[in-house]
């Protein structure tokens, strides 16, 4: 007779919480420096480094990826709660 396995969803929602907690530190520590390369300047004109864009789109991809985790974690925290109840 053959065993079927079945997916642990505790695991994979510790991994998923890990993965947004490190997306999560990588966002905060890009905004931060994004907002150290910028400054208003003498004439009150909003000034900044370059590479000014490419910061922003990589902030944003950070925002989507965020956004996803969170989504992932709450639906493996839905199966988790099913699991347990079905026990």
């Amino acid at each position: 007779m053959k065993q079927i396995l079945e997916p642990n969803y505790q695991m994979m929602l510790d991994s998923a919480i890990t993965s947004l907690q490190e997306a999560y530190k990588d966002y905060k520590a890009k905004v931060i420096k994004n907002m150290q390369l910028t400054w208003i300047d003498q004439n009150g004109a909003f000034t900044f480094c370059s590479g000014l864009e490419e910061r922003n789109e990589e902030i944003e991809r950070l925002k989507k990826e965020i956004t996803r985790l969170c989504f992932r974690v709450e639906e493996l925290k839905q199966m988790v709660n099913l699991r347990k109840e079905s026990k």
